[in-house]
This record gives C-alpha cells, sequence and structure tokens, in this order.
C-alpha cells in the first residue's frame, strides 16, 4: 500500500516544480510575443502539459487529505478545474497551512 504522506509530499513537490515551470514557459511566451499566434509552438505545448501535471498533483495533494472536509475538498477540486491558474495561486499560498494544520491534529 502507497504511504499516503510520502504521496502528499511528492504530488507538492510536483505541484511546485510543474508550477514554477508553467510561469517561466508563459513568460517566454509573452517576451517572444508568441502566445497568440502559433498554437503549435513547444513552448505552448509544454506550458499545457505542465497545466495538466501540477492540476493532477494538486489535486491528489487535496483528495489524499485524512481530515479535510468533503465540502473543502469539493471547493478545491472545482476551483482547480474551473479558475485552475487563480486556485493554484491560492493554493501555492495556503497548501502549508493547510498542510501543518492537518498534521497537528
Amino acid at each position: 500500500m502507497v504511504n499516503l504522506f510520502k504521496l502528499r509530499a511528492s504530488s507538492r513537490m510536483l505541484f511546485l516544480v510543474f508550477f514554477f515551470l508553467t510561469l517561466l514557459l508563459v513568460s517566454i511566451l509573452i517576451y517572444q510575443g508568441l502566445i497568440v499566434h502559433k498554437v503549435s509552438d513547444p513552448f505552448l505545448i509544454t506550458g499545457l502539459a505542465c497545466v495538466i501535471v501540477y492540476t493532477t498533483a494538486a489535486i491528489v495533494f487535496i483528495a489524499t487529505g485524512e481530515h479535510i472536509s468533503r465540502l473543502e475538498k469539493v471547493l478545491w477540486i472545482v476551483g482547480f478545474l474551473v479558475l485552475n491558474f487563480l486556485t493554484a495561486i491560492l493554493f501555492l499560498i495556503f497548501s502549508d497551512k493547510l498542510r501543518i494544520r492537518y498534521h497537528k491534529t
């Protein structure tokens, strides 16, 4: 059986790496002026793959939380599916506080 603490820790680290990689790729695209022009650009395709990875990692982090209420899990997951980037920034701010709060109980 998979250790849930290790799964949560690795999913948070995966989220951080791919979220900042996405920010880097988006800033490169903005600098090059390619954000609207080329849909098949490798930076754009890699950026979309990073978004999928960090969204999945954050959902795994939230879903494996033992002391998180169902309503809070649903709100975080719906937030990631609907308002991905805004929820990712909020998750980046609050995930440490969530982890500390839930592991103390």
